[in-house]
């Protein structure tokens, strides 16, 4: 198995749980929803921000608080994915602060950049015997529905 199902496994799992309304089955998943979130939890420690990097991180995220568009009540407008919204009168102001920033860390820039690519390879390489002991799941127990949609994906928690 490749690490990167881990990642599959868990998105299927919370679109199942969105839906169902069968309770052992949702019990079933929770568990090892809780087992899959530990190991990628563990496995996303290791490529989180820090040192001077983290700085970096820090002092751009604070110049786009900065330059962001304001809502009526003065807080920072974000999009929908939590990100800042630069104003258009800060756009090339922020662009040129930006690149200051970029050049004043390129060092740790790239060296996270490297961090990350390891990080790609290590959860797509080929084989990964996974440790961890999931919570079997009855196949009998188990929605038509469900079997249906993410029996692939979560065969390694169903059995006979």
């Amino acid at each position: 198995m490749k690490r990167s199902k881990l990642f599959i496994m868990q998105q299927a799992i919370a679109r199942i749980l969105e839906e169902s309304k069968n309770v052992k089955l949702n019990y079933a998943l929770l568990k090892n929803k809780k087992k899959i979130d530990k190991e990628i939890d563990l496995w996303k420690e290791t490529v989180k921000p820090e040192g001077t990097f983290k700085e970096y991180i820090d002092a751009l995220n604070k110049l786009k608080r900065e330059m962001s568009a304001k809502l009526d009540n003065g807080a920072p407008k974000v999009d929908q994915y939590g990100e800042y919204v630069i104003s258009a009168e800060n756009k090339e102001k922020f662009e040129a602060d930006a690149k200051v920033l970029k050049e004043k860390y390129a060092k740790e820039i790239k060296e996270n950049e490297d961090k990350m690519e390891e990080y790609r390879i290590f959860v797509n390489e080929e084989e990964w015997e996974c440790k961890i002991d999931f919570y079997k799941i009855k196949v009998s127990e188990v929605p038509d529905i469900v079997l249906g949609a993410y029996m692939e994906i979560l065969f390694d928690l169903f059995e006979e």
